[in-house]
């Protein structure tokens, strides 16, 4: 009996326990930061939908974002990426060949190679010593080689342009990071001074400034080429990546009338003359003649003048590199 009466007890506090829970539950809805006798949280309807909406919002705008990226910009914005890692490279072409009439090389380009380095490949730590090293095979001063080992402001500078080939070798040897010898073409005019004032002389660009050189510079230089490649962060050559050849046309090959005979025996003969006296030149002229009269001077042609003047000649002979 006491058991049964217990037992109803405790349902009838239940019954009273559920009856004041409705008004508390009442309560609760207009506070979400209270939680329910159960441990849960309670969130009302328009909360729900105010999140929902800022996140719509949010994708909305992403959205607008990605499509102005992917879709308006998307031509500009792939030309500057391409523009970070596409470099243009020019092929230089070999200039022509200017020779006599006989066939005698009078100027020509010859194969030397260059020092180029790379600034942003050289430790800051090595650069003393490697200027030091490069400063005396290259027979420079040593604070401008260091200052272009540590320059910032560019990707590529010359050190050195046209090396010996043993110089080249000894350079080669060092196997430093960031030095490369570079193939440059190299005017050299086998013989000397002789006719200089007729076959010129180009400067340091390969452009001709004087004679020949200069008035037939457009046909002589040739047309340059172009390599379109792709590099990496450390402006090294990705092999894999395509790449863009057009190849360089060389110069034309000029052949002039002068005759060898006719200018060096002359000169050969008066200069002796003019250098024991005050003369500053001589002027001679050598006639198409019969072989028996003048044996080796015939020319073939109506009239070859050589004119010899030392003070002029050896000016743009000093002007040749």
């Amino acid at each position: 009996m006491m058991q049964e009466q217990r037992t109803r007890t405790s349902r009838q506090e239940d019954r009273t326990i559920g009856t004041m829970r409705l008004p508390a539950m009442a309560r609760l809805g207009n506070r979400s930061d209270q939680a329910s006798p159960g441990g849960q949280v309670i969130l009302l309807r328009w909360r729900i939908y105010a999140l929902l909406t800022v996140c719509w919002f949010a994708a909305l705008v992403l959205g607008v974002r990605l499509f102005d990226l992917q879709v308006i910009q998307h031509e500009d914005l792939a030309s500057r990426a391409q523009n970070e890692i596409r470099r243009d490279i020019v092929l230089q072409p070999d200039r022509g060949v200017i020779t006599d009439r006989r066939g005698n090389v009078l100027a020509m380009d010859v194969e030397r190679q260059s020092l180029w380095v790379n600034p942003s490949q050289i430790a800051a730590e090595k650069a003393p010593g490697l200027a030091l090293t490069l400063a005396t095979l290259v027979n420079q001063d040593m604070e401008q080689v260091l200052h272009t080992l540590t320059r910032q402001d560019v990707v590529w500078a010359p050190v050195a342009r046209w090396l010996e080939p043993s110089t080249a070798q000894q350079v080669m040897a060092l196997d430093a990071e960031g030095l490369y010898l570079v193939y440059e073409p190299r005017r050299v005019y086998p013989l000397n001074d002789f006719a200089a004032h007729v076959v010129g002389a180009v400067n340091y660009n390969g452009d001709g400034i004087l004679g020949v050189e200069g008035f037939y510079n457009a046909a002589l230089r040739g047309t340059p080429g172009a390599l379109r490649a792709e590099f990496d962060s450390g402006h090294n050559p990705i092999a894999i990546a395509p790449r863009q050849n057009t190849p360089a046309r060389d110069g034309v090959n000029l052949r002039l009338t002068i005759d060898p005979w006719c200018n060096t025996l002359p000169r050969r003969s008066c200069e002796p003359r003019c250098s024991a006296t005050t003369l500053k030149g001589a002027r001679l002229s050598c006639w198409n003649q019969p072989p028996e009269r003048y044996g080796r001077w015939q020319t073939g042609r109506s009239s070859t003048r050589t004119t010899i003047r030392s003070i002029p000649s050896r000016s743009i002979a000093a002007t040749r590199r």
